[in-house]
């Protein structure tokens, strides 16, 4: 004969209604989230630190130039006709240049959750001068310590974190180091 009212319980095992409510109290669940948050590159929520900002935005801009050149040599191993080149060589580019934009925005975002700011002040990029204002924040900037209104602080930096920093850094300090070695080998020559 079929029991409903009564649950049985066999060595430890208890049977379990599916429909039934949880048995977890409201005073059981935390309200802030426990430990640092998530590290998704391309998360559009979370928070950003200082140095994965840095070295994302540069890797980003530093994979773009990649492409370009990549396409362009390509080309030329090809002995591709000078017409459908200079479409090529325009449009993946401006393509990947297009998607480097959007990443970089999506890092801004991130990274101005974690000084606790809202992301309307991504618009400040389109004001010459202020831009530079709001560059220097998101790179020096100090994020909240603790959990904020956009999240748990982001997780501490590893070893790997560091050496993709210290690669970005030392790719921007090539690129910004190029025009001037060049001007002295042109003195010399």
């Amino acid at each position: 004969m079929y029991d409903s009212g009564s649950r049985s319980t066999t060595a430890g095992a208890r049977m379990t209604n599916p429909y039934a409510a949880p048995d977890l109290s409201v005073a059981d669940t935390p309200s802030v989230p426990a430990g640092p948050g998530h590290t998704n590159v391309f998360a559009l929520n979370g928070r950003l630190g200082r140095i994965r900002y840095f070295t994302y935005v540069t890797l980003a801009v530093a994979a773009t130039f990649g492409v370009a050149i990549v396409v362009a040599v390509v080309m030329v191993f090809l002995r591709v006709p000078q017409s459908i080149a200079l479409q090529v060589s325009t449009l993946v580019p401006l393509a990947v240049t297009v998607l480097g934009a959007i990443a970089g925005l999506v890092f801004a975002r991130r990274r101005l959750q974690d000084l606790d700011t809202t992301p309307w002040i991504l618009l400040l990029f389109l004001v010459p001068l202020v831009n530079l204002g709001l560059m220097l924040r998101l790179l020096f900037g100090k994020g909240t310590p603790a959990h904020n209104r956009f999240g748990p602080p982001p997780p501490p930096n590893g070893r790997r974190e560091y050496i993709l920093f210290a690669c970005a850094l030392l790719i921007m300090v090539a690129v910004l180091s190029a025009p001037f070695l060049a001007a002295g080998i042109n003195e010399r020559g």
